[in-house]
Protein backbone atom coordinates (compact mmCIF):
# COMPACT_ATOMS: atom_id res chain seq x y z
CA UNK A 1 0.00 0.00 0.00
CA UNK A 2 3.12 1.91 -0.04
CA UNK A 3 3.15 3.41 -3.77
CA UNK A 4 -0.46 4.21 -3.84
CA UNK A 5 0.72 7.46 -4.50
CA UNK A 6 3.79 6.35 -6.68
CA UNK A 7 2.62 8.19 -10.07
CA UNK A 8 4.85 5.28 -11.81
CA UNK A 9 2.64 2.54 -10.37
CA UNK A 10 -0.19 1.95 -13.25
CA UNK A 11 -3.88 2.79 -13.42
CA UNK A 12 -6.77 1.09 -14.53
CA UNK A 13 -8.69 3.26 -17.08
CA UNK A 14 -11.79 2.91 -15.17
CA UNK A 15 -11.54 2.62 -11.35
CA UNK A 16 -15.37 2.18 -11.00
CA UNK A 17 -14.60 -1.33 -12.36
CA UNK A 18 -12.22 -2.01 -9.76
CA UNK A 19 -14.00 -1.00 -7.27
CA UNK A 20 -17.39 -2.84 -8.80
CA UNK A 21 -15.49 -5.92 -8.79
CA UNK A 22 -14.01 -5.26 -5.26
CA UNK A 23 -17.81 -4.78 -4.27
CA UNK A 24 -19.37 -7.96 -5.57
CA UNK A 25 -16.17 -10.09 -4.79
CA UNK A 26 -16.64 -8.97 -1.14
CA UNK A 27 -20.71 -10.15 -1.00
CA UNK A 28 -20.38 -13.06 -3.20
CA UNK A 29 -17.46 -14.44 -0.57
CA UNK A 30 -19.27 -12.88 2.54
CA UNK A 31 -22.43 -14.46 1.69
CA UNK A 32 -21.17 -17.79 0.17
CA UNK A 33 -19.57 -18.70 3.22
CA UNK A 34 -22.03 -18.72 5.83
CA UNK A 35 -24.42 -20.47 2.92
CA UNK A 36 -21.95 -23.22 2.53
CA UNK A 37 -21.26 -24.07 6.00
CA UNK A 38 -25.38 -23.84 6.09
CA UNK A 39 -25.32 -20.72 8.40
CA UNK A 40 -28.83 -19.66 6.77
CA UNK A 41 -30.55 -22.76 6.86
CA UNK A 42 -33.05 -22.63 9.71
CA UNK A 43 -34.21 -18.85 9.02
CA UNK A 44 -36.74 -17.14 7.15
CA UNK A 45 -36.76 -16.02 4.49
CA UNK A 46 -34.97 -19.06 2.39
CA UNK A 47 -31.55 -18.13 1.35
CA UNK A 48 -32.35 -18.11 -2.29
CA UNK A 49 -34.65 -15.56 -1.80
CA UNK A 50 -32.05 -13.49 0.01
CA UNK A 51 -29.50 -14.16 -2.72
CA UNK A 52 -31.99 -12.32 -5.67
CA UNK A 53 -32.12 -9.99 -3.20
CA UNK A 54 -28.64 -9.10 -2.98
CA UNK A 55 -28.29 -9.32 -6.82
CA UNK A 56 -31.36 -7.16 -7.53
CA UNK A 57 -29.94 -4.68 -5.40
CA UNK A 58 -26.53 -4.80 -6.73
CA UNK A 59 -27.40 -4.58 -10.28
CA UNK A 60 -29.58 -1.46 -9.27
CA UNK A 61 -26.65 -0.07 -7.48
CA UNK A 62 -24.28 -0.34 -9.80
CA UNK A 63 -26.70 0.99 -13.01
CA UNK A 64 -27.65 3.83 -11.11
CA UNK A 65 -23.82 4.80 -9.55
CA UNK A 66 -23.47 8.00 -10.25
CA UNK A 67 -19.74 8.93 -12.00
CA UNK A 68 -17.52 11.29 -10.61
Amino acid sequence: MDDVGDPARPRPAEPGRTHAARLMGSVLHGYVGPETAGGFEHSVPHAQESWAWIVDSLDVLLRNRATP
